[in-house]
């Protein structure tokens, strides 16, 4: 058995909802004044386990796009954000990763794109992460039971 990370649940037909999990990427590529990107950083291994923390929490219940993953090789911006752009309009909810003082100007159009189509927006802050647990449950519900319907803009 090859392990994509999906979880195949046989004998059903169900169909988990989708979340796009946004985050800044751009920003870690940022050089230092000794060269080296912000991924060589300790705050980016701080930040980047508390992404993946974030991810395995919502794949516990749901099928979870996460543009860092989606492809690998040199970007094309082009062909990357097409691709992204089609995952988060069959979506049923965007998740926003922040971090304050770290600017996230694709993140943003993200969210953009999920309000303008009518897709539910949750924000989790870096910041929050000793809470990590209890925001999870706490969306997982609310993106479960669709609580967010009727109150969209």
């Amino acid at each position: 058995m090859i392990d994509n990370g999906a979880t195949e649940i046989p004998g059903t037909t169900y169909t988990s909802k989708v979340v796009f999990l946004g985050s800044p990427i751009r920003h870690w590529w940022t050089k230092t004044d000794n060269e080296k990107t912000l991924h060589e950083t300790d705050l980016y291994r701080e930040y980047a386990e508390f992404r993946d923390n974030v991810r395995e929490g919502l794949a516990k219940t749901f099928l979870v796009y996460s543009p860092h993953l989606a492809v690998k090789g040199p970007w094309n911006e082009y062909v990357g954000n097409a691709i992204n752009n089609m995952a988060l309009l069959h979506s049923d909810a965007f998740v926003g990763l922040c971090m304050q003082g770290v600017g996230a100007e694709g993140t943003a159009r993200e969210r953009a794109i999920a309000r303008a189509a009518n897709i539910p927006t949750f924000d989790c802050h870096f910041e929050w992460r000793e809470q990590l647990d209890d925001w999870v449950t706490h969306i997982t519900a609310a993106i479960v039971e669709e609580r967010f319907k009727g109150l969209l803009p």
